[in-house]
């Protein structure tokens, strides 16, 4: 198992924290950096989109997004899937690098206090999802 050398591990400790501030309720520009397939906590199959920011006043900062892959989610794959003019059959590797947009609720606060983005919806990158910008619920 890899272990730090001990001058590095007295380095790691004294680091000072640089926890960043969440990024505030807004639209931003974005583009699709990562996706995985994972598995919930509770076993379920999942895809873990990271989305990194393209506007500068938050440039290369990620927001996460996990989708469900169970039917209870289909709505969020399908949103994701439009944003980017493309059909759910369509390889996500094909999608990486390209624009889209994100709209940001207010941020959400975990259980340990830190606070994190909390993506509201995936946009096409003009803004325009379909007829209208109705979320689905």
């Amino acid at each position: 198992m890899p272990i730090l050398d001990p001058e590095q591990a007295k380095q790691v400790d004294e680091h000072e924290s640089e926890d960043f501030e969440p990024i505030p309720a807004g639209t931003y520009d974005a583009i699709l950096f990562d996706v995985k397939a994972v598995n919930s906590k509770g076993g379920d199959p999942m895809w873990k989109a990271t989305f990194k920011i393209t506007d500068e006043a938050f440039a290369n900062r990620r927001v996460i997004d996990n989708m469900m892959l169970t039917g209870v989610a289909n709505w969020k794959l399908k949103q994701f899937f439009d944003a980017f003019g493309t059909t759910a059959d369509t390889n996500t590797d094909e999608l990486l690098g390209k624009p889209c947009q994100l709209r940001l609720n207010e941020p959400t606060e975990a259980p340990d206090g830190r606070k994190f983005a909390d993506l509201g919806s995936v946009l096409p990158s003009d803004g325009v999802l379909g007829d209208t910008e109705e979320e689905p619920w």
